[in-house]
């Protein structure tokens, strides 16, 4: 566990997080908080630090963000991570069902800084340049949860970015970029803690998913805005009962994939009244589907 040694300004760690000698004989990344960026930056070699935007320019592109992953690929350096941890929330808050819900985030700042090893991962694989943003990110969170698994031994830190991921959407459609839980979920339905862990190397947890460029595993983009679509409908500002037929035939899925967030928000009870109530949920869909299709 790397929480307290995050708040130094530098810090060398290979791609689980652990941190390492620079000069360690395998894939290293340096993390930088945003605060002392440009004296971190120095501790790079002169030829990589020499290619680098400057820390004005670095600073100006990481934004308000909370983290920031800079791929470099230079020998045994994977790359720069960029940290700004005032920037990162600890808590996450969403109206569902006209009461307002908290979802507390411990550790977030642990987790993100596997988000974004998991970027510098990905960008290293042949062919990545393929992958659309939203693969990538939804790859690094798959990253997450595969390497917190493999660090912590349990799927607390998967589970709580999945549910990060959901409430996310709920508050504002625009956060579909983000929205990993499509991967998440087949992939926490697909293996137990047991099998993941028995996964040394990660590219073997996204070819079994098929999730290479190109594979089978991957939600098309149309799905993705319908998803988007339903999720505004019924839970966005102003959001109104959509009529029984609208969307029907993702009804299922996508309560599905949102059921764990609503059972950790509002309880068991809560969440299955709910579902029942916008019909979502493979148990509350069948109905609807049955109308639809005769529509």
């Amino acid at each position: 566990m790397l929480s307290a040694g995050l708040l130094i300004s530098s810090l060398w760690v290979n791609l689980q997080g652990q941190a390492v000698d620079p000069e360690a004989d395998t894939p290293v990344a340096l993390v930088c908080q945003a605060s002392a960026l440009a004296p971190c930056l120095t501790l790079l070699p002169p030829q990589v630090y020499a290619s680098l935007p400057n820390a004005e320019r670095l600073q100006a592109s990481l934004g308000r963000r909370g983290a920031m992953a800079v791929p470099i690929q230079s020998g045994t350096l994977a790359g720069l991570v960029l940290m700004a941890p005032e920037q990162l929330p600890d808590q996450i808050q969403t109206i569902v069902g006209g009461l307002s819900h908290r979802l507390e985030l411990p550790r977030q700042q642990q987790l993100t800084l596997w988000h974004e090893l998991g970027h510098l991962h990905i960008s290293s694989l042949p062919g990545s340049a393929a992958y659309s943003a939203w693969q990538h990110e939804a790859l690094a969170d798959l990253y997450l949860l595969w390497v917190s698994a493999q660090n912590e031994g349990d799927l607390q830190g998967g589970w709580q970015q999945y549910h990060r991921r959901n409430l996310q959407l709920l508050n504002d459609i625009e956060h579909l970029s983000h929205w990993s839980v499509p991967v998440l979920f087949t992939a926490l339905q697909t293996f137990s803690l047991q099998q993941l862990l028995a996964m040394s190397d990660f590219n073997e947890l996204i070819a079994q998913l098929s999730l290479l460029p190109g594979g089978s595993g991957w939600p098309k983009p149309d799905k993705l805005n319908e998803f988007a679509s339903l999720t505004k409908r019924l839970f966005g500002t102003g959001s109104m009962q959509a009529l029984p037929g609208y969307l029907y035939w993702i009804r299922g899925t996508l309560g599905d994939m949102l059921k764990p967030s609503l059972r950790e928000l509002m309880g068991e009870k809560g969440a299955a009244q709910l579902m029942k109530e916008h019909a979502l949920g493979a148990e509350n869909a069948a109905s609807v589907g049955t109308q639809g299709n005769a529509m």
